[in-house]
Parts: structure tokens; sequence; C-alpha cells
């Protein structure tokens, strides 16, 4: 059994999940699929609040982790760095919020403000259920109707529907922010708006054009920042299609920042310009193909899959249904991709002065 928070754009998700063996491979043939599908419909439907409150010492050792797992966001200064860029592009907007809040709202989370959040959750949460088994998905099906219709009796419930459209936020001017911890090695992102990607071509399309600039070993950046000009330690882009961005993340030796940048920049307008040969775009669909292929190989992953289609209205159950369009994607179609990047966000986290 396992719980975790996570962000698909601006809505906040909440997994509770529970894990366990097929009803084939049970030693007396008991029956877990439907035992552990009523289990967790129990949890969901039925939590631990009495008098309109959770337990306070429950809440209190839940606050405490909450905070331990802020303040762990610190530890992993390439992470760190990405999510300030992501916060600074976004600033004012529900998709710059952490997954996890922020530690001085921690403390203003009280028993019944708990209980009260999850009350509310139960009425407009947009609930789906995500099987991934062999086992009797019609009876867990049925299994979660009849919780929820018992739980929801009375109530006037009214689930949000997640919206994903959203037009490119073009940026008026450049935003450089600097800021300084103890660290050596400096932490650059460079934040881009491009082109939503709202349909299933789009996507195919940004996955290419990602892999062609900086997310794959035979990339641009890759290839040339990192280990033709040795400018950084590492260099990637990191494409969100569905949410209209882009982020290109390095780590560098401070003096570096200026040459990094520009050279980063140059190797975006060598993809607009279509400087890139066929082995680079053969290269690059191999490297997406091969990404698709291996979703099947974890459970996680394709749960992450499910619920990312799910809630972009797609109906793709199979990864490797997006092979053929994948392949199909042209060197023109991702030169035109690209060309809609426009820099908004340079962000670097550096040593303190002096040190």
């Amino acid at each position: 059994m396992a719980g975790r928070v996570s962000k698909a754009g601006e809505y906040q998700i909440i997994t509770l999940s529970i894990t366990h063996v097929d009803d084939r491979y049970t030693l007396d043939g008991e029956g877990l699929v439907e035992a552990c599908a009523r289990l967790l419909a129990d949890i969901v439907c039925h939590p631990a609040i009495e008098n309109g409150r959770f337990d306070p010492a429950m809440v209190a050792t839940e606050k405490n982790s909450l905070l331990d797992t802020i303040a762990a966001e610190m530890n992993d200064k390439r992470s760190y760095a990405v999510a300030r860029c992501t916060e600074l592009l976004f600033e004012g907007e529900p998709l710059a919020v952490k997954q996890y809040g922020y530690a001085e709202d921690v403390a203003a989370i009280t028993p019944e403000s708990a209980a009260r959040c999850y009350e509310t959750m139960l009425e407009t949460a947009a609930v789906e259920i995500v099987m991934i088994g062999a086992g009797a998905k019609a009876a867990v099906g049925e299994i979660f109707r009849e919780a929820f219709a018992g739980t929801l009796a009375g109530r006037k419930r009214a689930p949000i529907t997640p919206v994903f459209e959203m037009e490119q936020k073009l940026p008026q001017q450049v935003r450089a922010v600097t800021e300084e911890m103890d660290l050596t090695q400096a932490k650059m992102v460079l934040g881009f708006s491009v082109r939503p990607a709202e349909e299933k071509r789009d996507l195919a399309i940004s996955r290419i054009a990602a892999a062609v600039y900086g997310s794959s070993p035979f990339s641009k950046l890759f290839m040339n920042v990192r280990e033709k000009l040795s400018l950084c330690y590492y260099c990637a882009s990191r494409m969100v299609a569905s949410s209209g961005y882009m982020l290109v993340d390095c780590g560098i030796e401070a003096a570096n920042k200026e040459k990094a940048e520009k050279e980063i920049l140059h190797q975006l307008e060598e993809v607009c310009a279509g400087s890139f040969t066929d082995t680079e775009m053969k290269n690059a669909k191999l490297a997406v193909v091969n990404s698709l292929r291996t979703v099947t190989d974890s459970l996680s992953a394709m749960e992450n899959w499910l619920l990312t289609e799910i809630l972009q209205g797609g109906r793709s159950a199979d990864p490797t249904e997006e092979i053929a369009l994948t392949e199909s994607v042209t060197a023109e179609e991702v030169q035109q991709f690209m060309k809609s990047a426009r820099l908004s966000v340079v962000y670097l986290l550096a040593g303190k002065k002096g040190e």
C-alpha cells in the first residue's frame, strides 16, 4: 500500500495504490484481486476521521515527514534548480506551485483542516481507477462503484474536469535570476515557452524534437555543448509540451555561464534551421521508440502512462501504439516545432562568492 503526490500541469495528483500477487499465483487460490480492491476502496472512502478531525498525533507525524520531504528537495541541487526555473517561468500561476507545497504553509495545517480538505477532495476530485494485471476488472470496477456510492450518498459531488488546452506563453523579455548556495558546481536552467502540444502528432513531434536537441546521448546539446566544447558536466533538455514549455539544464563552472548559454541557444538555432542529419533524426527516433517500448516493463511507468492518457483525453492503452506515429515524424515538423521556442527565463544557482 502506498500513497504519493505528483503534478500534471497545474493539477495536483494524489495517488493511492496497492500492489499484490495475482490470483493465478497465490498459494491456495486466494482471491487477492478483489480483497485488495475492497481494502483500497475502504481506505479511500472511510478515512480515520472522528469528530471532524484526523488523529492529532498522526497529523503531527505527517507534518514532520512533509517538512523533511520539502527540506530534502534542497539537497538535490539539480532538481532544485529545475523546480526554481519552473516557478519563475510560471510565476503567479497554478503550474508554478511545487508538488509538496511550501514549508511555511505546513504549520497552519490542523487535524480539522486536514479532515476538511479530505472531505472536499471526495466531493470535487476527478477519480480515475487504474488496474494493471490479469484480474477480474469488472468485479474491481463494481467494488469501487459501490464504495463511492455509499460514501457519497447525500453529498453534492461536483468533480472537476482537467483541462490542458492552453495558449503559448510568450515572454515580453528574458528574465535572468541568480541565487547563491553552498556548492561547488553551478547549475544553470534555461526556461523556454513552446507551442503547446494538444494532439497526438504534436506530442510525437515534440518528443523527437527534444531528442534531436537535447534529451538523448546523440543530441546537439550533448555532442556539442558537453562533449565537443566541454562547457558543462551535463546538459539536457526536458520537454513538457503538453504544458507549453521546455527546460535546458546543465552543470557548469560559473565562469562558463555566458559561453554555455550562448552555445545552448546556438544549438537551438541549428535545429530550427534544419542543420541536423538523417542519422541524427534516425537516432532520435530510435531513442524515443525504445523509451515507448520500455514503458510496459514497469508497473509504475505503465500506471503513469495510462493516467497521462486519461487526463489528456487519449485512449492509447499500449505505448507501442505510438511507435508508428513517432517514426513518421519529419525533419520539417521538428524544425517548425522548435521555431516556436522562446527563451523566457535564465536561472543560475551559483556558489557563494568568495568560497
